[in-house]
């Protein structure tokens, strides 16, 4: 079994770590992934053939998005203490508010930098939060939910956005219909879907599964509004142990994904998502642009035991 000992052993980790996350290629296992890569690309470049639906093909802009002007956290387990999971902020006294364990926005107070332990500090949560150094936030006599990542917002981010309390489990599966325009624009087999989250009003979200093609695996976020359909998609190198996840074959499954928060931007529909590992947390930070949900921002936790 392999244990991180000494500092030097704990930064090479975090590098390893990071330079998954650039490739964009996570999984939470043991094992690691083969470098590989996960993309947006416009349903307006698909296949012309495509049948038809109720959603129409939007135009993509340039989004202008401060990706200060968000970040993620994790909380002790009183979740009163909240650490920045990033250790590089431009001005930390600018982040004044977070969401409760109850989905209400609440304010936090910058309480300056943490110090931890540079031995046992890579375990990004709240059993190991005593160890953790970094940027910390006190919310008083509220709480957060200990168990999952944290939001930390600056004034700014919240002007310039709704935020959405009303999130819900999604029951009903993604029509048939739309799972056949899918399969024509990617010229692609769907394997299966299941339903992630209901947005309050504005849609669903759900993750949508390809067939393998040779050694590259697929699935797609798709979001599903009255009037528009935007989607992600997510490439990876498949392989036999685990591609997003320890053994999954190559698919992702109910259970991996969960939208921490939600808000009604400028641009359109904008949530952060987290996709649960055995390891750790994956999070992305996506926003309605034409036909495509752009990712932003992301950021990873470790959270396995040592």
């Amino acid at each position: 079994m392999f244990f991180i000992n000494n500092a030097v052993m704990k930064k090479s980790c975090l590098l390893l770590i990071i330079s998954l996350l650039f490739s964009l290629s996570i999984q939470g296992c043991s094992k690691g992934l083969k470098p590989g890569k996960v993309k947006n690309i416009s349903r307006m470049d698909r296949n012309k053939n495509t049948p038809k639906n109720n959603y129409s093909d939007q135009q993509l802009t340039q989004i202008s998005f401060d990706e200060y002007s968000i970040i993620f956290a994790f909380s002790d387990i009183n979740g009163k203490d909240i650490l920045a999971i990033s250790d590089t902020l431009p001005d930390p006294k600018l982040y004044t508010h977070t969401i409760s364990e109850e989905g209400k926005i609440i304010p936090v107070i910058y309480n300056g930098k943490k110090s931890g332990d540079e031995e046992k500090e890579f375990q990004q949560v709240y059993n190991n939060f005593a160890n953790c150094s970094g940027y910390l936030f006190e919310t008083g006599n509220q709480k957060v939910d200990y168990k999952n990542v944290n939001i930390l917002m600056t004034d700014n981010f919240l002007k310039e956005r709704k935020y959405i309390k009303n999130l819900k489990h999604e029951k009903k599966p993604l029509d048939k219909s739309i799972l056949d325009s899918l399969e024509s624009q990617m010229g692609k087999k769907i394997k299966n879907s299941f339903p992630i989250a209901k947005i309050d009003n504005k849609g669903s979200l759900y993750a949508v599964n390809y067939e393998l093609s040779g050694d590259t695996a697929l699935f797609s976020f798709v979001f599903i509004t009255s009037g528009n359909l935007l989607i992600k998609d997510n490439y990876g190198e498949y392989d036999p142990g685990g591609t997003w996840r320890a053994g999954d074959n190559g698919y992702v499954k109910p259970g991996m994904f969960e939208v921490l928060a939600a808000f009604q931007g400028k641009d359109g529909i904008e949530f952060a998502i987290d996709w649960k590992g055995s390891e750790g947390d994956y999070i992305e930070y996506l926003v309605e642009n034409g036909n495509v949900l752009e990712m932003t921002k992301n950021e990873y936790r470790y959270t396995l035991p040592n």
